[in-house]
């Protein structure tokens, strides 16, 4: 009989490994991460839903007096998914007028903590992909098949200046 749901979670495990070499970075990996080499500081995330247009707002200034210019996303955790996008009409533009960045396009939310607003110009990031997400064979017994994942990537943030940190302020779920 076939264990979907243990193959499902090895690969929900695999993508949460990835995403979080990816924002975090992953020492043992040569990987940096994208929260961690931005140069801006970070911006905590307010208690009140009515202050984030502004806090968003100065991210995205932040962001284009780094020289950042073209679009830019914001990825979310599934906790900030939870507190800002289902209670409540996300808001499309700041105090000031000015529109803000959407959420990245894309299949679920990114694994960060907190929130990350991106470039999206192109030629900020580089993701090089050595082996796919693979399966193999590690044995078997009489009942059992065992099978592992595998994959081999590399990331490397291209300009530090075209991320922005978010953070949930400390003891927040």
């Amino acid at each position: 009989m076939l264990d979907l749901p243990t193959v499902v979670s090895a690969a929900e495990k695999a993508a949460h490994a990835e995403d979080t070499a990816i924002f975090n970075g992953f020492n043992a990996g040569g990987i940096e991460g994208i929260i961690p080499s931005s140069p801006h500081p970070a911006i905590t995330i307010p208690d009140d839903y009515a202050d984030y247009p502004s806090i968003v707002g100065d991210a995205v200034e932040t962001l284009r007096r780094g020289g950042i210019t073209g679009p830019m996303r914001w990825h979310l955790d599934r906790t900030a998914t939870r507190d800002w996008l289902r209670p409540r009409r996300m808001a499309t533009r700041s105090a000031s007028g000015r529109a803000l960045p959407r959420r990245a396009d894309g299949a679920g939310t990114k694994r960060s903590t907190g929130a990350v607003l991106l470039s999206h110009r192109g030629g900020d990031f580089q993701l090089s992909v050595g082996q796919d997400l693979s399966v193999g064979y590690a044995g078997h017994d009489k009942d059992t098949v065992h099978l592992y994942l595998t994959e081999s990537f590399a990331f490397r943030v291209l300009d530090r200046a075209a991320a922005m940190y978010l953070k949930p302020k400390r003891g927040k779920k």
